[in-house]
């Protein structure tokens, strides 16, 4: 898939097409602009706590090293040739900054570490000059240091993420060198199985999931500008008595916990906007089981895909899971389609920011695997210990929950847009969806005009609204109305 441009002496290494999100990530880019006043959420961080003694220089060649292993590292991303292009160059320098705290007392130092992290974040990526990954290692004492790794989402997942600590690792106790690692299947392979996919039977098969769907799912109202800051965040745990509930029933009745979760949030979706038929976004992985080694290999492969959710009033719980597992099923081959083109075939057009905007919700389940044993192992090697990681990340919808299984509960992280939503307000969805989730497992046989996600205050609350704003009551029957306008109008 080159173009023919690495030819002798040129620093191109190959050109290539673009993922359907990275399509999409490169159309945000642009359209939030890089003015004053905005910050590019897609920008990745991740902050690693590292004990032990630590050698820069070297860490400073495994930056390197990682360049040169995966080519997404050295990938720039050029919008003015007619289509977007990622090109991939032979040779980076990876930017690699080291600040010494060790001489600052100890409050001194925290403030000017979380100033160097927060500075490191809002500093934008240039997507035409690679790389697109940059690395600050912050020394805090002889033996405890700070990494600070950021990227553009476009040339890295969340999944990558426990692949790039288990090679920087593994280069590190080698020196930058590389024999001992598997090796890697290059990304490009990914975009050729990407071409080869039924794009006609794909689309058909969307068509068909969005057959009747009549307009997109605002959970706010308007439009919504370029975000100014990055989201703020609540967390927000189902406890583990409830999520072995959720885990069981899903066994039960033969659907995943993700599918469970995500017919909660339909639910509370409906509720809120008023709505027996509600979208909203989720990612899959996107790397295909039929290419082998594509696990180990960084770069974007994930995909943003509207869900569907038929709120059906007759229709019990367990059958609106099993109904809703289905229909996912019968998408599985059609998961690399782009958001706009499948806005398109949901006859809403690909709308003027480019993505078809179906929903401004998005509900992350994030199961990918996480080589905890391989990542320590190399950290042994190393000399190292992590001590704490932290990846904070954002999207540009408004509201984005990530779910994760962790030490017998569902944990969720609710990204929130400041500027449109408040913490209030977001900390009542979840609640919402944690009491939706509980009458789900606990009943799967009720009827889903029954279930209700609000709660016994918030009921209590309309009850009193709705007595102070209308007539006062009749002490009429339902019954004697019914005669009533009978007689009226026989």
């Amino acid at each position: 898939m080159s173009d023919g441009t690495n030819a002798r002496g040129s620093r191109i290494e190959e050109v290539l097409p673009l993922s359907p999100l990275q399509q999409g990530l490169l159309f945000h880019a642009g359209f939030d602009g890089t003015g004053d006043g905005t910050v590019d959420v897609y920008g990745a961080q991740l902050v690693i706590d590292l004990d032990g003694p630590l050698d820069a220089d070297r860490l400073r060649n495994t930056a390197t090293a990682l360049a040169e292993r995966h080519a997404c590292l050295r990938t720039a991303f050029v919008r003015d040739v007619g289509r977007p292009l990622q090109v991939v160059l032979r040779t980076v320098e990876v930017p690699f900054t080291v600040a010494d705290l060790t001489g600052a007392d100890p409050d001194e130092r925290e403030r000017r570490r979380a100033r160097l992290v927060a500075r490191d974040r809002d500093t934008r990526f240039d997507l035409e000059r690679p790389p697109l990954i940059r690395f600050l290692l912050i020394r805090l004492a002889e033996a405890r240091h700070q990494l600070v790794v950021s990227n553009h989402h476009l040339v890295m997942d969340g999944w990558s993420t426990p692949v790039l600590l288990r090679d920087l690792f593994a280069l590190y106790a080698a020196g930058a060198d590389s024999p001992g690692l598997p090796p890697v299947r290059p990304y490009r392979d990914f975009l050729s199985w990407l071409a080869g996919r039924d794009d006609d039977a794909a689309r058909a098969a969307w068509a068909r999931a969005l057959d009747g769907f009549e307009e997109p799912t605002p959970l706010v109202p308007g439009e919504a500008g370029p975000p100014t800051a990055f989201p703020r965040q609540v967390e927000y745990a189902i406890d583990a008595e409830r999520t072995a509930a959720l885990t069981a029933l899903a066994g039960r009745i033969g659907v995943t916990p993700n599918t469970v979760v995500q017919a909660g949030w339909g639910v509370v979706l409906g509720r809120v906007t008023g709505r027996e038929d509600v979208v909203f976004g989720a990612t899959v992985s996107g790397r295909p089981a039929d290419l082998s080694g594509v696990e180990s290999t960084v770069g974007l492969f994930i995909n943003t895909l509207p869900v569907r959710v038929e709120l059906r009033p007759a229709e019990t719980a367990a059958e609106l899971l099993i109904r809703l597992q289905g229909e996912q099923a019968d998408l599985l081959d059609a998961q690399h389609v782009g958001l706009g083109e499948i806005a398109r075939q949901a006859g809403l057009g690909a709308a003027e920011r480019g993505t078809g905007e179906l929903f401004d919700t998005l509900l992350v389940f994030e199961s990918f695997p996480f080589d905890s044993d391989a990542i320590d192992a190399a950290q042994r090697a190393a000399g190292l210990c992590v001590t704490g990681v932290d990846r904070p990340i954002s999207t540009h919808y408004p509201l984005t929950l990530m779910v994760t299984p962790s030490g017998g509960r569902f944990e969720i992280v609710a990204k929130y847009r400041a500027d449109l939503l408040a913490e209030s307000g977001v900390r009542t969805l979840l609640e919402r969806l944690d009491r939706v989730l509980h009458r789900l497992v606990t009943d799967p046989q009720v009827r889903v005009a029954e279930l209700d996600a609000l709660g016994d205050g918030e009921q209590a609350a309309l009850l009193r609204q709705a007595s102070a704003d209308g007539p006062p009551p009749s002490g009429d029957t339902l019954a004697d109305l019914l005669e009533r306008g009978a007689a009226l109008r026989p």
